[in-house]
């Protein structure tokens, strides 16, 4: 009796959906092979610079730069718009492509100034590298990191032309070095307080940049023990 219970009773099956479920797979040479799962992309995290946005950053910094310069001029200093553009790309775009931006951009202006090729873009470039190793702690939004990150790049500006000035004299006896430090000092000076105004603006125009929002990325990477490097 207890035999024919048995045989009648509907066999049970588990509903339950399995812990363990198999990968997917693909097929392309005739071998099963695993796909890797797609990561989310972190709340906050950095993505790819829109270069358009970058293009037309450059061309009106460049225009400023050529057709505004000559006419802002004080005692000899002019605001260095190209600058300000570098600073801007340096507080908020991504190691790689903040890197090649900002020599990019002083590459370009090396073309269109009188000084020999590379000196805008060699200070760009050490001006990007030190922002991006504090770019996680510094407050992009506000208008003193602004000034005062120009006015570190405007410094760091004068003394590799300096220093260039004077190691080419040395070795051509004959070089006039047309880069004295006063209008070199004033000019970093005269940038800082012009960026105050032309950063603020391009902050509020920075999500045409596929900018990072915020500093929770960089919250989330100092708590997970990844430091600031990209």
């Amino acid at each position: 009796m207890h035999r024919a219970a048995a045989e009648k009773s509907p066999v049970r099956r588990d509903r339950r959906p399995s812990a363990v479920q198999p990968a997917a797979t693909a097929r392309g040479d005739g071998h099963d092979r695993p796909v890797a799962a797609r990561r989310p992309r972190p709340q906050g995290a950095p993505e790819p610079l829109r270069w358009f946005a970058y293009i037309v950053l450059a061309y009106v910094a460049l225009s400023l730069q050529v057709g505004l310069g000559g006419f802002l001029a004080w005692r000899g200093a002019s605001p260095n718009f190209v600058l300000i553009a570098t600073v801007f790309i340096a507080i908020n775009a991504p190691r790689v492509p903040a890197l090649l931006g900002c020599f990019v951009l002083g590459l370009l202006q090396d073309l269109l100034s009188q000084q020999p090729p590379g000196l805008h873009a060699f200070a760009y470039g050490v001006l990007a590298w030190i922002v991006l190793r504090h770019q996680g702690l510094v407050y992009r939004e506000h208008w003193l990191t602004h000034f005062s990150t120009t006015l570190f790049g405007g410094l760091i500006q004068a003394a590799v032309f300096i220093a260039h000035g004077y190691l080419r004299r040395r070795i051509e006896p004959a070089f006039a070095n047309p880069n004295a430090a006063a209008p070199l000092l004033l000019a970093a000076i005269y940038s800082a307080v012009a960026a105050v105004v032309c950063i603020g603006i391009l902050q509020r125009l920075k999500r045409l940049f596929a900018f990072r929002p915020s500093r929770l990325y960089d919250a989330t990477r100092l708590r997970d023990g990844h430091g600031l490097r990209r």
